[in-house]
């Protein structure tokens, strides 16, 4: 798949998930990873395609997320909260992102970046609003501040000591469709080494 939209930063990456419907339907949400030039910080993120033969894929405008003041664009998770789209950087220095609940639902922090993430479809949850779960590693990306501190000239190192030890960790997510996700992501385990994971469905026990 090629970069072939503005907002899709300087390369797509399949750093996501595909998944087949029922009806057939091959669905792929996947990283557009940051252009990080100055005037850009709204450029890259978490897009979708799909596709009939697993050949062709289209970007259907989704309505969900705001680039330079349109909602016509196949941009599924936007991390700010008031819905733009902005990259993980821009957030993290101005201290925003999506509230981070731990996993009694108490706010700890913020997120503003995923990796590794996984959609999955749940047929076996008997609630339909929760058909589809994304999990991913989140975190406030001013973790990293440490290793760019250019980027993150007036990150303190309790915030970054906050973000590592506190916030960063595997979330939880839920959805209807695929498509619009509470953005109330839900933390269900600490994270302490890496960023990365993938999550696949163990079919004969019946989990995940």
């Amino acid at each position: 798949m090629y970069r072939t939209r503005p907002w899709e930063g300087y390369r797509t990456q399949a750093w996501g998930s595909v998944i087949q419907e029922p009806d057939g339907l091959i669905r792929c949400w996947y990283f557009s990873t940051p252009a990080r030039k100055p005037g850009e910080d709204d450029v890259g993120g978490y897009c979708y395609a799909e596709s009939r033969d697993g050949i062709h894929f289209e970007k259907p405008n989704l309505g969900v997320a705001e680039f330079r003041g349109s909602k016509d664009n196949n941009i599924w998770y936007p991390m700010s909260p008031d819905g733009k789209n902005v990259i993980e950087q821009a957030l993290a220095r101005a201290r925003k992102g999506l509230t981070a609940l731990d996993e009694q639902g108490e706010p700890i922090g913020v997120v503003n970046n995923m990796d590794g993430l996984t959609v999955v479809r749940d047929d076996d949850d008997p609630d339909p609003q929760r058909r589809y779960k994304l999990i991913a590693n989140m975190q406030d990306h001013c973790m990293w501040a440490y290793a760019d501190p250019e980027a993150y000239p007036d990150m303190t190192k309790e915030q970054e000591a906050h973000a590592r030890d506190v916030v960063f960790g595997q979330y939880l997510d839920t959805s209807p469709d695929g498509i619009h996700w509470t953005r109330k992501p839900r933390r269900m385990v600490s994270a302490r080494y890496g960023d990365y994971m993938m999550v696949t469905r163990d079919e004969r026990n019946r989990r995940w």
